[in-house]
Parts: C-alpha cells; sequence; structure tokens
C-alpha cells in the first residue's frame, strides 16, 4: 500500500513540476529513447493537449534518434523505436513540431550529434528573452547550458531531468 502512495504521490508532482514548464519545451534523445518513461510521456501528454502546447524536436534529435535505429547495435535499435513510437503518439494528437527539415533527410545517414544543437537552442532563447524548459537525461548537457545560463544571468530558460520533475 505504501508503495502505491508513493507512485502516486510521484505520479501528483510530476504533473504539478510539467504543468509549471514554461515556453517552448524541448526533450533530449535520451528521453525520448528510454523505455521506462511511459508515466513521465501519458502525463506530458495529457498536459500537452489540455494546454495546446506542442513539444519541439529539432533536426538534430530527431537524426539522432532515426541514426539509432540505422545502427548496427540492436539495442541502439530498440531504442530508436521507442523514440518513434512515443513521438508518432505525440503527432497523433498534434502535441509535436519536428523539424521539416529532418522527416526529408531521416533517410540519409547524417553524422549528428544533438547536444551541441540542444545548448544552442537554450542560448538561443535565453538571448532572445524566450521561455523555455529543457528535458534531459545527460548530466553532462545539463550542467553545460546551466553554467552558459549562469554566465548571462538567464532565467528564461530552465532545465531538467526526467526525475527532477518527479521530485
Amino acid at each position: 500500500h505504501e508503495d502505491e502512495q508513493n507512485t502516486e504521490e510521484r505520479r501528483n508532482k510530476l504533473a504539478q513540476n510539467l504543468h509549471s514548464c514554461k515556453g517552448l519545451l524541448l526533450l533530449d534523445t535520451c528521453v525520448w529513447e528510454n523505455a521506462e518513461y511511459s508515466d513521465f510521456f501519458g502525463a506530458l501528454q495529457n498536459i500537452c493537449i489540455e494546454q495546446h502546447r506542442k513539444i519541439s524536436v529539432p533536426k538534430e534529435v530527431y537524426l539522432e534518434i532515426v541514426n539509432h535505429g540505422n545502427s548496427d547495435d540492436a539495442e541502439s535499435q530498440a531504442r530508436s523505436r521507442v523514440a518513434k513510437r512515443f513521438i508518432e503518439t505525440f503527432t497523433d494528437c498534434d502535441c509535436v513540431d519536428i523539424d521539416e527539415t529532418a522527416v526529408f533527410n531521416a533517410s540519409k545517414n547524417n553524422h549528428v550529434y544533438a547536444d551541441q544543437s540542444i545548448l544552442k537552442f537554450a542560448l538561443t532563447c535565453a538571448e532572445n528573452g524566450t521561455e523555455c524548459t529543457i528535458i534531459s537525461d545527460d548530466r553532462d548537457l545539463r550542467v553545460r547550458i546551466k553554467n552558459q545560463l549562469n554566465k548571462i544571468k538567464n532565467r528564461s530558460v530552465r532545465i531538467y531531468s526526467v526525475e527532477d520533475l518527479h521530485q
């Protein structure tokens, strides 16, 4: 019974924290590719529908997912399938905005690394004063973004891990 109560508290906290995410919303590849995040994606989908929000999927994130699907590594292929399934679910309810150039270039095996584009996205939003929330489980990426944002004393860009959003 205590486990059920803790699970319910975590779900409520997640929903509450997702409600408070402001502005543009971007998820790192590692979040899209995590099969254990069904609860997270369920709560996020509800909020996106309720608030008429869309998750931005930059070209580099989408192509990184596609590349993982084209890799020789079975685990990478499985993670890619998970991400595509989550993205399709959000596409079906019009809650995702995929960079069109990614869709047209998806068949090519472009060597991309999404971290740099996510960092650039964060800094561009900060420079423009655009509110955005970035969700990444990549601690190194979060540290690099927070470090850059601290240098410019920006508060319009927030970055969290999925675990942060459950607390």
